[in-house]
């Protein structure tokens, strides 16, 4: 479990990074869809799948299609966000007890979903689609 937790977490430190690069030569605006980043910005499918998911593409436009990361402000300027709020994080359905969570300072960790909960709330209301 930890192994796959490190995992994810390398994921989602990659999906961020990919955003940050996006949004630099898209006038500061993130990404729409996680498809936006297939091909140029992440050529992994992996990156985009839960490393608990069985069957991992290595197609990274099939695999964008099957995220199993969530992006909170798709197509939001970046820079207009306090950087301590949640940019991405790991859908929940694979560990109960918590998941990753990126932030928009680059910042990512394993939380609790209790501690989830509260950053999505400060997501939402800041705009965000968590």
């Amino acid at each position: 479990l930890d192994t796959q937790r490190k995992a994810s977490q390398a994921n989602a430190r990659q999906l961020r990074m990919a955003i940050v690069m996006y949004a630099d030569k898209n006038k500061g605006l993130a990404p729409a869809a996680w498809t936006e980043l297939a091909g140029d910005y992440i050529v992994s499918g992996n990156c985009f799948l839960s490393p608990k998911r069985a069957d991992q593409e290595r197609d990274p436009k099939l695999a964008a299609m099957r995220c199993d990361y969530h992006l909170i402000f798709p197509g939001q300027l970046l820079e207009k966000l306090n950087q301590d709020l949640p940019i991405l994080y790991q859908k929940p359905n694979f560990d109960e007890s918590g998941t990753v969570v990126g932030f928009v300072n680059g910042r990512v960790e394993y939380v609790d979903q209790q501690t989830l909960e509260a950053l999505l709330k400060k997501a939402r209301d800041a705009g965000g689609m968590p």
